[in-house]
């Protein structure tokens, strides 16, 4: 029996990761994210048998609220094999960085960086250590970490510093695989490489990988 957890869980990434690790033959999935109504239509989607837990209300952007999610999660379901966490910013306004106020900048990087940062700490402490595969925190990232757009320089340091704490952890914690997907297109926009069924692909191999062959990113 293997869980995964997702933090940001919604109708293209966040939905089509777990659906793919179920195929593969988890058993248990567990949603986090803020719209109860959104979490109980992405459950009902997991086939017939699989162990569904969820925890609406989760904010990313918020500690205790973060913390709070993933622990309900672990009393539901156990401890994670895999936790992705797939929160943005996307939310907040983007502007121009000559008129965007500080708040406004930290509320992206709590929500894109500090998030990331709370559950990675929280994994390397509940990770279930025991499965046949060692367990993963995989991050989904962006284009704009490597590439800032105008407008974007908010959502573009949080995911660039994404790809710094990934190699942080990785670096404290060598026995989980830390690793960021960065998706460098949109997402389920007609162009089949960038379908979220094709993303999804990624996690599943970075989960899979010999540990000789673990990276840190990878750029899809």
């Amino acid at each position: 029996m293997s869980t995964i957890f997702v933090i940001g869980a919604g109708p293209k990434i966040g939905l089509q990761v777990p659906k793919l690790f179920v195929s593969k033959g988890f058993t248990s999935v567990g949603l986090a994210s803020r719209s109860k109504t959104s979490l109980e239509a992405l459950g009902a989607s997991f086939p017939q048998g699989t162990k569904v837990g969820l925890a609406d209300g989760t904010d990313a952007g918020d500690e205790e609220s973060l913390v709070r999610g993933l622990d309900l999660l672990q009393q539901r379901l156990g401890k994670p094999d895999v936790v992705v966490y797939n929160a943005s910013s996307l939310s907040v306004p983007h502007k121009a960085l000559k008129e965007m106020t500080a708040n406004e900048f930290e509320q992206h990087l709590r929500i894109t960086l500090t998030g990331a940062f709370v559950t990675g700490q929280w994994a390397a402490k509940h990770l279930n250590s025991n499965g046949q595969i060692p367990p993963a925190v995989l991050f989904t990232g962006g284009g704009l970490g490597h590439q800032p757009r105008q407008n974007y320089a908010g959502l573009a340091a949080g995911k660039a510093g994404l790809i710094n704490l990934t190699k942080a952890f990785q670096g404290e914690h060598p026995d989980i695989h830390w690793s960021v997907v960065t998706v460098a297109g949109l997402v389920d926009k007609g162009n089949e490489f960038y379908s979220s069924e094709v993303i999804a692909q990624e996690y599943w191999n970075l989960y899979t990988q010999k540990k000789s062959d673990w990276q840190v990113e990878v750029v899809h």
